[in-house]
């Protein structure tokens, strides 16, 4: 049975900012998530846990700074770059 307590699956605001944004004050935490929650649909605060779900905090902050599958959306990664040419001696390198 998995009993890591460091990474719960619900946090309390104060481990939320502890993860997200440790430099800014508790009050500017506070109402930057509040205003968040009213206008872009960041996760609530769960009323029986009394957290926020972590891994839709998450996703939610990966979809809001442009991250896909662990990767930036539009990233060097994903670029096509033509066709290899492996028996080609004449390509450039």
């Amino acid at each position: 049975m998995d009993t890591n307590t460091e990474f719960p699956l619900f946090v309390d605001d104060d481990r939320l900012r502890a993860r997200l944004a440790p430099q800014m004050g508790k009050d500017r935490f506070r109402a930057a998530v509040r205003s968040l929650e009213r206008t872009q649909g960041f996760p609530r605060t769960h009323a029986l846990w009394k957290g926020r779900y972590w891994p839709a905090v998450k996703a939610w902050m990966d979809q809001d700074q442009g991250v896909r599958d662990g990767k930036f959306i539009g990233s060097y990664e994903e670029a096509e770059d033509g066709p290899e040419h492996w028996d080609d001696l004449t390509a450039s390198p």
